[in-house]
C-alpha cells in the first residue's frame, strides 16, 4: 500500500494495488478486512484509472465477503446436523 501511495505515475499505482488485490482477494481474504479502507481511499485520487481500480476492487471485495459468509454458514450447519 505504502508504494502504491508513493508511486509518481498512474500505472505504477495501478500496479502496485493490483498487487495488493492478488494479495488480499486472492490469496488472503481473511486480510480483506485490514485493507479496504486503504484502497477505498484512493477513490480521491485524480486518475481516473485508479478510481476504476478501485472500484473493480470493492466489487470484488464483495463477491469474497459473500462467498466466504456462505462457506461458514454452510460449514457451521454441516457440522450442527451431523
Amino acid at each position: 500500500m505504502n508504494q502504491a501511495s508513493l508511486a509518481t505515475n498512474d500505472s505504477e499505482k495501478v500496479e502496485k494495488l493490483h498487487q495488493v488485490q492478488e494479495l488480499v482477494i486472492n490469496k488472503q481474504p481473511d486480510l480483506l478486512d485490514n485493507f479496504t479502507d486503504e484502497v477505498v481511499a484512493f477513490q480521491a485520487d485524480r486518475s481516473s484509472d485508479v478510481r476504476k481500480f478501485v472500484v473493480g476492487f470493492m466489487e470484488e471485495a464483495w463477491y469474497v465477503t459473500k462467498w466466504f459468509r456462505f462457506c461458514v454458514i454452510f460449514a457451521a450447519c454441516t457440522r450442527r446436523n451431523s
